[in-house]
């Protein structure tokens, strides 16, 4: 379990004190979900700067410099790969013939050994799943709407995506994980987290924001919101084919996947600020659910309640 977030304000309507502000309320509001590691990406005078630490969003200081437009941000929970290694956490920069790209990752992989393998991908130091993604990117030689599609139609596991590029494009590329964007009419200004909990909790420091109108921006699953640099917005889509695939062969296997104990632990704390019984968050882990299964369903009391359920059944009659 890991969280994305981070702002658009195309229109220069945030002073540069107030988007530092937003950076870090938004930093500290997704630490829900992961305090191993705190990434940021924004681009500064035309070159992508990626700043990262093996710290929670609390211990951290986000200053954003003057003119910043658009910020991709990363909280982690270490599934894979020591965060004290920072290399290992997020935002990954991508090296690109026409500029660079920086990429974070909410969800879990599982065919990066084989994605390398069929693409001849190299080896390196970077010990997490979703660099893999970054390293497709780069192998089709450009980040573009038709690459993004191309990287995800190849994935298998969980996953949503953020990517910003040095020409100051932004992407949320929504998988079959979590996303929530608020958009600002007033302002122009665009907020996206993994949760609109996160969002609402983000946004009550901040008296700039705090009780304006806002509307909620759908991206669906297999979608890809890009807003430019000129301020544009587009939206173009993947196949999510294999991902329905996926999680059909998931399911079957669902009695032989088995968290850890730091995963079981950080997903129960998430649970009880949520409002959700840990003690039913245990069980369910106990009973063979993975961790995104069960994060999906904290979001929605009815499908957690049906989840509970499932797994009642399968005990009696399996």
């Amino acid at each position: 379990m890991c969280g994305l977030f981070g702002f658009s304000d195309l229109q220069h309507s945030l002073t540069e004190k107030q988007a530092s502000a937003l950076a870090n309320s938004l930093a500290r509001a997704s630490a829900v979900r992961g305090q191993d590691a705190t990434g940021i990406a924004y681009v500064q005078s035309g070159k992508l700067r990626i700043y990262k630490r093996p710290k929670p969003a609390a211990r951290m200081q986000l200053r954003l410099p003057k003119g910043t437009t658009q910020l991709l941000g990363h909280v982690r929970m270490t599934t894979q790969g020591s965060e004290k290694k920072n290399y290992n956490n997020h935002p990954f920069r991508g090296a690109l013939p026409g500029g660079d790209f920086a990429l974070a990752h909410n969800g879990v992989l599982h065919n990066e050994t084989s994605i390398r393998l069929r693409f001849n991908l190299p080896q390196t130091a970077v010990e997490t799943d979703s660099f893999v993604a970054v390293q497709l990117l780069q192998s089709y030689g450009a980040v573009t709407p038709q690459t993004i599609a191309a990287m995800a139609e190849q994935l298998e596991g969980t996953f949503t995506f953020s990517i910003l590029t040095s020409g100051n494009d932004l992407y949320l590329v929504r998988g079959n994980n979590l996303l929530s964007v608020w958009y600002y009419p007033a302002t122009g200004v665009h907020l996206y987290a993994s949760t609109p909990e996160i969002l609402a909790a983000a946004v009550i420091p901040l008296l700039y924001l705090r009780g304006k109108v806002h509307q909620t921006v759908k991206v669906a699953e297999g979608e890809i919101l890009c807003i430019t640099a000129e301020g544009k917005m587009h939206r173009n889509h993947f196949s999510t084919e294999r991902i329905d695939y996926r999680r059909f062969w998931q399911s079957l296997c669902w009695p032989y996947k088995k968290d850890t104990q730091k995963q079981r632990r950080d997903l129960t704390v998430t649970a009880h600020n949520m409002g959700f019984d840990p003690a039913d968050v245990d069980w369910l882990s106990d009973c063979g659910y993975g961790e995104e299964e069960i994060e999906a369903a904290l979001n929605d009391s009815d499908a957690f309640r049906a989840l509970l359920s499932d797994a009642c059944y399968e005990m009696l009659y399996y």
